[in-house]
């Protein structure tokens, strides 16, 4: 038997298929105890035996039927005699915490624990305190903040540790020393990043060019060398695939304190990344979807995938029509709908996959804890579906916006040495070349024929270039607040960088 410890709003103990399910609201209270405590303690927290067990004398002689196997017939005599008419109720679950008694000494192998963000460190504690290998789920931290719990630890004993986490969501649980490695390590990038001080959505483009600056590359014999974090960054594997760029986005904007989380289309096999933007400078806050595969690096003579922001900050309405996500699937349910499959007896399976994925979902863009029940969660839906919705739909970028965002994060670049120069024909041609795809996307939906689609492509194209000609200067002034004269601005950007330049120089001396 295998087992399945849960941190839930509700203490209960279930078996499916050959597992065994714990539900504790405080893992705590399972440190230390041997089955036959744990079992003792969620009799006495279930809540059929607080509502219609009697008596001391009853409830004593279950646990004596249930830790010594006796037959329940047995505690049928006594019912009958203390004249108590739901006996059958107490039989029931007698025999219930009977059998999870016996299964439980059956249990071998790994130890599943499965805990929300403020339960970790009680999970870890659960864990170290348990003779089976254990592995820990919880990706509701961030890196940064893995960090942070497991440098509490003593390291030499974290390394003797049979712990793996699943610290984020598609990624292979990794041993729990590695994980402090790995933390430690994006923490440090997150920590560089931060203090360039740029806004939520500069901080996701400037990310965003460092992913996709990666080269795709599959390994045929390892999928996994590809796709996890661990592999990318600590054995520094040159496979990467559609996943390895989501993962590696999200590990490091959840570590600068942006809410991402991978975005699955089950229909095209692909994975992007979608953020929860919060952006007082731009004053924009919503969901928005991020695929640095689309716009990645082609090979190692490609100089021009810097210029390349097609899948950037694209509203998950539009994101959809190429790769139809899971998020999606949910959303296109209306609100009626979502309701009734929730509160479908007929299909209890499908209820608890709405439920689950409903939770994700909310959760995402308001503040709602993963333990919520059904009934929970239609309250929540009725109150918010409004302001979900509006979370999820957002609007596109402006011009504007996206040409103070570009300019803002290339002054950055250009300091740190990501690229060689601030060149605003390139810069011109960039935000060109965006906003005429999003136009010209609308032109192919019409289904118009191809000389048609030609011309309107070329008068976009044309329109674009003039109206950026009258007013990207006029954007980029406002980009920043250091100075509103763009050339005298490049120029102290060079000036900063011969001295940082030379700083490091004169250290290394």
């Amino acid at each position: 038997m295998k087992l399945k410890i849960i941190s839930s709003k509700r203490t209960s103990i279930n078996t499916i298929d050959d597992t065994i399910k714990i539900s504790v609201p405080d893992l705590s209270l399972l440190k230390n105890k041997n089955n036959k405590e744990i079992i003792e303690y969620l009799f006495y927290e279930d809540e059929i035996i607080k509502s219609f067990c009697p008596s001391d004398k009853i409830r004593d002689y279950m646990l004596y039927c249930i830790f010594n196997n006796k037959k329940v017939e047995e505690l049928e005599k006594i019912l009958i005699e203390e004249r108590y008419p739901l006996f059958s109720i107490l039989m029931n679950a007698t025999n219930h915490f009977k059998n999870s008694y016996n299964r439980m000494k059956k249990i071998d192998g790994t130890i599943v624990i499965e805990c929300q963000k403020e339960d970790i460190e009680s999970a870890i504690s659960l864990a170290i305190s348990l003779n089976n290998k254990v592995i820990i789920l919880c990706n509701e931290l961030s890196l940064k903040e893995y960090s942070k719990v497991l440098g509490k630890y003593d390291l030499k004993k974290l390394k003797e540790y049979d712990i793996e986490v699943g610290y984020q969501q598609e990624n292979t649980p990794i041993n729990i020393y590695k994980l402090y490695e790995l933390s430690t390590l994006v923490n440090s990038l997150a920590d560089n990043i931060k203090k360039y001080n740029l806004s939520s959505f500069e901080t996701i483009m400037y990310v965003y060019d460092m992913v996709k600056y990666k080269i795709y590359k599959k390994d045929d014999n390892d999928y996994l060398n590809g796709r996890d974090l661990d592999r990318l960054l600590l054995e520094e594997q040159d496979a990467i695939v559609c996943s390895g760029y989501s993962n590696l986005a999200v590990a490091i904007l959840n570590s600068l304190g942006i809410k991402a989380k991978p975005l699955i289309s089950y229909k095209e096999r692909h994975q992007r990344v979608i953020v929860n933007v919060n952006d007082t400078k731009y004053n924009r806050s919503g969901v928005y979807v991020f695929d640095p595969t689309g716009d990645r690096r082609q090979n190692m003579q490609d100089t021009i995938y810097i210029k390349k922001y097609d899948y950037f900050g694209i509203p998950l309405q539009r994101a959809k029509e190429s790769a139809y996500d899971e998020i999606s699937e949910v959303l296109d349910y209306s609100l009626d709908d979502l309701i009734n499959i929730l509160n479908d007896k007929k299909n209890i399976y499908k209820s608890f996959i709405l439920h689950d994925k409903l939770i994700d979902i909310i959760g995402f863009v308001q503040d709602t804890s993963t333990k919520e029940d059904i009934l929970s969660v239609v309250s929540i839906l009725v109150e918010n579906y409004p302001l979900i919705i509006e979370s999820y739909y957002q609007k596109e970028l402006t011009i504007e916006e996206f040409t103070k965002m570009l300019y803002s994060v290339r002054r950055i670049e250009y300091i740190t040495g990501m690229i060689n120069n601030i060149d605003f024909d390139e810069i011109r041609e960039t935000i060109s070349d965006r906003f005429t795809k999003i136009e010209c996307d609308e032109f192919r939906k019409r289904k118009m024929s191809k000389e048609m689609y030609f011309l309107k492509t070329l008068d976009t194209k044309v329109k674009m270039e003039n109206y950026l000609d009258n007013n990207m200067f006029n954007f980029i002034n406002g980009a920043t607040s250091e100075t509103n004269e763009i050339y005298r601005d490049a120029l102290n950007l060079k000036l900063i960088k011969v001295l940082k330049s030379g700083g490091i120089k004169n250290e290394r001396k």
